[in-house]
């Protein structure tokens, strides 16, 4: 029997599959916007790491959408597309916050309670409350070419290495 050391033990990399191989290119926010499927879940990244310009072009359209539900797992601040509650956008939350209260008072809130060891069944395809699409914000890339969630890890990695469409947001600083 071989002894695993704790550090092997935090090794949540090896745990997850291989990385997608990306388009590698830039689109306009409209061709970015155009790839969100009508009646999606999209989780968004949350904490200090929300893809702001992209969820307020959300917000500025929401006509190209008859049903979008957003989720994402801890928020501090409303996401842009909360200035909009109701058709189309709905949120889907699995923890209750001040943040939440324009989808709460706007009756476009459904709160799954969940703890964060849960989220990565949850999220995951053919989960429960499996998302379709994953918004993120990143680093630029670094010399090797990869971006960085920045202290947005966790569950965001390992929906953006399962989700079926991931779209991010370059940070620019």
């Amino acid at each position: 029997m071989t002894a695993t050391s704790p550090t092997d033990a935090l090794d949540l990399e090896a745990q997850l599959p291989p990385p997608r191989v990306r388009e590698g290119r830039s689109l306009t926010m409209d061709q970015l916007l155009e790839r969100i499927p009508d009646d999606s879940r999209v989780y968004v990244t949350a904490l200090m790491g929300p893809p702001t310009a992209i969820l307020e072009a959300m917000a500025a359209e929401p006509d190209r959408w008859t049903a979008l539900e957003t989720t994402c797992d801890y928020l501090a601040e409303p996401l842009a597309t909360f200035a909009n509650p109701g058709a189309p956008f709905r949120h889907l939350s699995v923890q209750a916050s001040r943040a939440l209260a324009p989808m709460a008072d706007a009756d476009a809130l459904r709160i799954v309670s969940a703890c964060s060891s849960q989220l990565s069944g949850l999220y995951r395809p053919g989960g429960p409350l499996a998302v379709d699409v994953a918004i993120v914000q990143v680093s630029r890339p670094g010399p090797d070419g990869r971006f960085s969630l920045g202290c947005s890890g966790g569950i965001t990695a390992e929906l953006v290495r399962a989700a079926p469409l991931v779209l991010a947001q370059i940070n620019p600083t």
